[in-house]
């Protein structure tokens, strides 16, 4: 398995446990202060020799597991910088040092990561009749063909689904962008714009010039429980009488044009979201 296969699984795993509520509040919105306090936790709770040399790249070479707690906690939360940046912007490159601390921290198995490590495969599991879980020697040439085939099955697949996943959003994006050459005004209808004839009847709603860019990517988020850290500065938000809306992109309030939407803060996310602070 490769780091950045690696890489991937883990990142995949704390994403699975965030949005399961799995994971300690000092990791849903963490800060450099919380992830330090919370290695000291988790070398307190679980100290494991497999991971001593993790720790030793971090915190130096200790003779126990008391030391080890003893360093972090005295150590400088700046150590955890780095992996505080890339939890708020996966865009920002980090060292696989870091994926393998943060696979620590989040109890990640298999762990701790070297090369050749192969994790697996789910339709190799209990076939063998050896006693050793390989597939008996006469049988190896026949599974490895019906590997052979299945990937191909699933390759051509793929492909198909995604040429017709590809015509539907067409068809579907058309029809939402609503662009059929007569449309030049639009309104705001619930949660999104809608294009609309500018010379239409019974429209209650303010009408706009037509923005294409709006229309496609601005919405209201009506499910701000799935909002995550990662969304931080990526969704935008507005407070009216205490009452907090969540949106998709940046811009003007859609309600009153006055006001405009502010991008949403991890303070914003841990108040009105996950409700854990004042």
């Amino acid at each position: 398995m490769s780091e950045r296969v690696y890489k991937d699984l883990v990142l995949q795993d704390f994403d699975r446990k965030l949005a399961a509520n799995q994971l300690r509040p000092e990791l849903v919105s963490p800060t450099r202060r919380s992830l330090k306090a919370h290695c000291v936790k988790i070398c307190t709770e679980r100290f494991d020799p497999k991971d001593e040399l993790l720790l030793q790249s971090f915190f130096g070479e200790k003779e126990n597991q008391g030391a080890y707690i003893k360093a972090i906690g005295n150590g400088t939360a700046d150590k955890f910088r780095a992996l505080h940046t890339f939890l708020y912007d996966r865009t920002v490159k980090t060292t696989f040092n870091n994926i393998c601390l943060l696979a620590w921290m989040i109890d990640f198995e298999p762990r701790p990561y070297h090369h050749g490590m192969q994790l697996p495969e789910p339709e190799e599991r209990n076939i063998g009749s050896s006693g050793n879980g390989e597939p008996p020697t006469g049988d190896k040439e026949k599974l490895l063909g019906k590997k052979k085939i299945s990937k191909q099955k699933i390759v051509g697949f793929a492909i198909l689904f995604g040429g017709i996943l590809f015509a539907i959003y067409s068809i579907n994006k058309f029809k939402v962008d609503g662009f059929t050459g007569n449309e030049r005004c639009m309104i705001w209808s619930n949660d999104h714009y809608r294009p609309v004839n500018c010379d239409e009847k019974n429209i209650s709603e303010t009408i706009y010039p037509i923005d294409r860019d709006l229309i496609t990517n601005f919405k209201k988020i009506t499910r701000p429980d799935t909002l995550t850290l990662y969304s931080v500065k990526k969704v935008w938000y507005i407070n009216t009488s205490g009452r907090v809306e969540f949106y998709t992109a940046s811009g003007l309030y859609p309600l009153d044009t006055a006001r405009r939407l502010l991008p949403m803060t991890d303070h914003i996310l841990k108040k009105y979201v996950y409700h854990i602070t004042d």
